[in-house]
């Protein structure tokens, strides 16, 4: 599978949120990624996402990792 445009689609919703490094979103919870596509979630930083992510005890992922399921 192509991860390349699955990646694309993941990194604007990075933009959407400001964040201007893509390292800097390697833990990510692609739960969290999808609930913010679908508007689930009001999400403006990744301190507010990371803490939210870990709270909620989902696993984290690198984002050049995701496949989708």
């Amino acid at each position: 599978m192509n991860r390349l445009p699955v990646f694309l689609k993941y990194q604007r919703i990075i933009k959407k949120l400001d964040l201007k490094d893509v390292s800097a979103c390697a833990n990510l919870s692609i739960n969290y990624l999808k609930k913010i596509e679908r508007g689930d979630r009001n999400i403006r930083d990744i301190y507010t996402l990371d803490k939210l992510a870990k709270g909620y005890g989902v696993k984290t992922i690198t984002l050049v990792n995701i496949v989708l399921e």
